[in-house]
């Protein structure tokens, strides 16, 4: 086994078991996560061809997504954990997206986004989306 197969698993694994607790249904979106996370792989292998960026903007997911939930964490602090999955994905998918920028175009727009990024994970942690005006409907 490498680590490549033994990462695939555990991220498919990991997504699984936040989606879905119940351990027959878990199984079966395992196996589907298993390919989309390795197609998801392949297709990030043929545009990113050093490893030195590969992991740069595997640094950018990671810090978007965890670095404000566990300085949150270690502070104390209450969040919301319903919207803990948003929150994590948003701040990944904009710190990507911020790095991506950075790279091909111009660095102070993508780094102002990867900071964006921090500021959407820490409201998404601490604000009720839910309760917000404008997601309400009129119901008369």
């Amino acid at each position: 086994m490498s680590s490549a197969d033994t990462t695939l698993l555990t991220s498919s694994l990991i997504i699984s078991q936040l989606i879905n607790q119940n351990v027959d249904k878990s199984l079966f979106l395992t196996k589907i996560l298993v390919v989309a996370i390795g197609i998801a792989s392949i297709v990030v292998a043929l545009f990113v061809t050093s490893i030195i960026q590969s992991l740069l903007f595997a640094l950018a997911f990671f810090s978007g997504a965890f670095v404000i939930p566990v300085l949150l964490g270690l502070t104390g602090k209450k969040v919301i954990t319903n919207q803990f999955l948003l929150a994590v994905l948003m701040g990944g998918f904009i710190a990507v997206i911020g790095k991506i920028i950075a790279v091909n175009y111009h660095s102070y727009w993508g780094n102002s986004i990867i900071v964006f990024a921090f500021v959407v994970n820490y409201l998404l942690l601490k604000k009720d989306i839910s309760k917000m005006q404008f997601l309400q409907t009129n119901r008369s």
